[in-house]
């Protein structure tokens, strides 16, 4: 299954020195994309460990303005090919934090213009 949500960057200029992406077992992938006129990959990561995020912290910070459209996404696998898989009954897993569904969150490290 593969979630994605388009945003709108709407707080101050900032830069952005990190990333912590962030999501749970059935996790096959995840990114974070800063959709504006460079179209830059702020985090992009395989299926990790929802107990152990992925943290990046940049050699260069990258700049975002308001109104730069973002994006965050998650790829996970809740099928019974998933060895993770918490019960072995296959069913529908939604976005948002809840008893059913899945995480995934980039938590941003930055540094306000």
């Amino acid at each position: 299954m593969l979630e994605s949500s388009d945003r709108t960057w709407e707080y101050p200029d900032a830069n952005i020195m990190g990333v912590i992406l962030r999501s749970d077992i059935l996790n096959q992938g995840q990114w974070f994309h800063s959709k504006g006129t460079d179209g830059v990959c702020i985090g992009d990561v395989g299926g990790n460990d929802g107990l152990n995020p992925m943290t990046y912290i940049f050699h260069e910070p990258i700049s975002i303005t308001t109104g730069t459209p973002i994006e965050i996404g998650c790829q996970w696998n809740n099928s019974r090919s998933n060895p993770k898989l918490p019960t072995p009954q296959v069913y529908d897993v939604p976005f948002g934090y809840n008893q059913t569904g899945s995480v995934c969150s980039a938590e941003l490290i930055l540094e306000w213009k």
